[in-house]
């Protein structure tokens, strides 16, 4: 008895610092790069005075995402639903993108971005996304206070809808663009040409969305069959001539052991516990690296181009740090609903990064884990 209380108040402690790291770290990533911008005098998305047409986008896309935010404050606190930004997700990015076109170049990104939309547009709509009631799980645990007991508070509840969820992550969607408006207002003629590093830029991209597509496919097809087990087997054990016999699935035996354990672990899922987030956030990344192609086709005005590249990173950077804080909060939901098998699958499988390449970062920790399992294997 006394170790499951002990084990309840650290889960409830970590359960807490997940969630002020879940809402904190964004927020600092948010007054940095707003520093950032300070320290080096530029403002986004019209580094280009001469650009007017190109500044006047960016100012209309900053007004596209303020309105949006105040929509969302509204419908959400009318609502009392977190989640109508996720029915913006997908579609604020493709506005922004086409918003930007202005060449060749930001022609493919917007044609990329609208790829990407219509995707998870479609897997958001499948999974009951858009309907109106919807609502991300893990708001209501949050909500009722279980992992941080200020979050009760009303005042609380309203400024993190404020500035988290309307302000902070209406600007991250139009930041994860953002590399559109900075390629047209720094390129010359010259570097407004494609050429090879924009093909491989937007392979990769195709790439990374395609994993993506792919572990969302596993995943979907994944729950709704065991959905179809469940009801199978309910079925057969409400028959009274299978009552005393152990069920028998139609599907395979390997299946039957993941279904019974809940939650996906073969197709991509054997590589990576989250493999869509992790494609996700690779594909911002290379996006941003349009930047950095049109920016190095030659060497004229290094000073605005470097600082541009860093920029153009700010949004794909903030995306990355936004699942790293998400991630311990979805973790410590899935050990609670899933138990030990879940935290022998983390054992196994990484978050987002593959082992492969976790071994060829860092190969000395790859010794020491070899050499602390042949340690307990011999035990």
């Amino acid at each position: 008895k006394k170790e499951l209380v002990l084990s309840i108040k650290n889960q409830s402690r970590i359960n807490h610092h997940c969630s002020s790291s879940f809402i904190m770290s964004p927020l600092w990533l948010f007054v940095t790069s707003n520093i950032t911008w300070l320290y080096s005098g530029v403002v986004p998305f019209s580094l280009n005075n001469d650009d007017n047409d190109n500044a006047a986008a960016g100012a209309d896309a900053v007004v596209v995402c303020f309105c949006a935010a105040i929509l969302v404050f509204v419908v959400s606190t009318i609502t009392d639903n977190m989640s109508q930004v996720d029915r913006l997700w997908s579609i604020l990015p493709m506005v922004y993108a086409w918003m930007a076109v202005r060449d060749a170049r930001t022609l493919v990104m917007a044609c990329l971005v609208t790829a990407w939309g219509i995707r998870l547009s479609y897997n958001f709509y499948r999974r009951g996304g858009y309907n109106w009631n919807e609502e991300d799980y893990r708001w209501s645990i949050i909500r009722d206070g279980s992992t941080s007991p200020m979050l009760k508070n009303p005042i609380i509840w309203c400024l993190l809808n404020i500035v988290y969820v309307s302000l902070y992550q209406n600007y991250l969607l139009l930041m994860l663009v953002s590399p559109s408006f900075l390629v047209t207002t720094t390129t010359t003629t010259q570097e407004q040409e494609l050429h090879m590093g924009d093909v491989i830029l937007a392979v990769l991209f195709l790439l990374f969305l395609g994993l993506e597509s792919l572990a969302d496919q596993q995943q979907f097809n994944f729950h709704k069959e065991k959905q179809e087990w469940k009801k199978k087997k309910k079925k057969k054990n409400n028959n009274n001539n299978n009552k005393n016999k152990t069920f028998d699935s139609d599907a395979d035996s390997w299946k039957v052991e993941h279904f019974r354990r809940g939650f996906c672990q073969y197709g991509l899922f054997a590589y990576l516990r989250k493999p869509n987030y992790a494609a996700e956030q690779a594909l911002w990344l290379v996006y941003s690296g349009f930047v950095w192609s049109s920016n190095n086709i030659n060497i004229n005005n290094n000073n605005m181009h470097t600082t541009t590249n860093a920029i153009a990173l700010l949004g794909a950077l903030q995306l990355v740090a936004l699942f790293q804080t998400t991630g311990p909060v979805t973790e410590n939901i899935s050990i609670s609903k899933y138990h030990s098998p879940y935290k022998e699958y983390q054992s196994r499988v990484p978050l987002y990064v593959p082992k492969c390449f976790c071994w060829f970062l860092f190969p000395s920790n790859n010794n020491k884990e070899t050499t602390t399992t042949t340690k307990s294997k011999e035990m």
